[in-house]
């Protein structure tokens, strides 16, 4: 499965337009978010990634200052979501970015982070109703972006996930630790997030708090095919089906 250097699509709202990344951009962007990405779990998730064509849309969710945008700028390569160092959310409205790799193209959702001091929870789902009744084709994975010493913290915005959500979405949801020093995937799973490891099966990546080396094309190529590697693995466990309809039952629970 090969990286497809040079493109990505990015909006805000609904549709966006495919346009050139700038390399030296990219790089920077990838210096000063200083993470590099942990393996999946090693026994305890494994999946043969499909070399067949597919566009998948996934949905980022997580309290503010948990690396959501930051995550998402990685996946894409560039900056396309805007970053905050303190732990203010930044991020109003829902946006959206895409990458693609081999035959597939991912669409990231970012979103306004939940549990924000300074701003109501309904925000985060406003905007999630916003992109389910625009996104026609359904959500094929929602990734919740978690601070690896956060494990509350994560549960609580599962917690809102769950009842805010028709069941169906649970099957869904993956977890994305990031912050990451020394500690494995595994061993953050077994130690601290062993409740949320078995409502997503398991199916977990993390990112380091270490510097990515800015030239190292490889790395960036890693993290796509990871995170696209456990968005097939969700896609096939729901029998080749995007979770649908999301924009009439989310409505109806909001």
């Amino acid at each position: 499965m090969g990286f497809m250097k040079g493109a990505y699509s990015h909006s805000s709202g609904h549709c966006g337009r495919l346009k050139n990344i700038d390399p030296g951009k990219s790089q920077d962007v990838l210096a000063s978010t200083t993470v590099a990405l942990d393996k999946l779990i090693p026994g305890r998730f494994k999946h043969q990634p499909s070399n067949s064509s597919k566009n998948f849309t996934v949905v980022l969710v997580g309290k503010t200052g948990s690396g959501k945008s930051s995550f998402g700028n990685l996946l894409v390569g560039d900056s396309v979501f805007e970053v905050n160092s303190n732990a203010e959310s930044v991020t109003t409205e829902r946006q959206d970015a895409s990458f693609k790799l081999g035959n597939s193209t991912v669409t990231v959702w970012d979103t306004p982070g939940f549990y924000d001091p300074k701003k109501n929870h309904v925000l985060a789902l406003k905007e999630l109703r916003r992109i389910y009744k625009g996104v026609r084709e359904g959500i094929h994975t929602i990734a919740l972006v978690a601070r690896c010493e956060s494990s509350v913290d994560a549960e609580k915005v599962y917690k809102k996930i769950k009842n805010k959500h028709p069941p169906d979405v649970l099957k869904y949801i993956i977890l994305v630790l990031t912050h990451i020093k020394h500690q494995s995937v595994n061993t953050l799973l077994e130690d601290r997030f062993q409740n949320l490891a078995k409502e997503v099966k398991s199916r977990a990546i993390g990112v380091r708090e270490e510097s990515i080396n800015p030239n190292n094309i490889e790395e960036q190529k890693a993290l796509r095919e990871s995170f696209l590697n456990i968005v097939q693995a969700v896609y096939e466990d729901n029998s080749n089906s995007p979770c649908t309809n999301l924009g009439t039952s989310f409505c109806r629970l909001f």
